[in-house]
């Protein structure tokens, strides 16, 4: 399954407010694998899961922690049962561990028609981080 509907190369600005300054974006989807600036790539057998044989929806996640990284070690501690295909930073870099052509364990208990096998996950960095002055 190729062709999720991404353009070969989109360029989007985003006021980080990590860095409080705008970053410009540059990306690029072949064969459901992310690449670009401030993109990285972490698909491995860990997380790995079956192809999917269509994407009917994408499900967006906030998490509980303050950073990216603790994410990405929960889905590989617990080796891919709860997981996502791509983490967004706060600072806005993105992180994919799953192929966007399978399947990601991210969606818990189903209740309408989307779900683990017709659906991409993104999680995005949502606990703040509380600077004290």
């Amino acid at each position: 399954m190729n062709g999720l509907g991404f353009g070969t190369h989109t360029v989007f600005p985003t006021q980080s407010p990590a860095t409080q300054r705008n970053k410009q974006f540059s990306f690029s989807v072949n064969n459901g694998v992310f690449s670009g600036n401030h993109t990285t790539n972490r698909i491995g057998d860990v997380t790995g899961r079956p192809a999917m044989n269509r994407v009917e929806g994408i499900v967006l996640h906030r998490t509980v922690s303050s950073n990216a990284e603790s994410a990405i070690n929960t889905t590989i501690n617990n080796g891919g049962r709860s997981g996502f295909h791509v983490v967004i930073d706060t600072n806005g870099d993105l992180t994919q561990m799953n192929n966007l052509d399978n399947r990601a364990n991210h969606v818990g208990r189903p209740t309408g028609d989307i779900d683990n096998n017709n659906s991409i996950g993104i999680e995005v960095v949502g606990m703040p981080t509380v600077i004290l002055h």
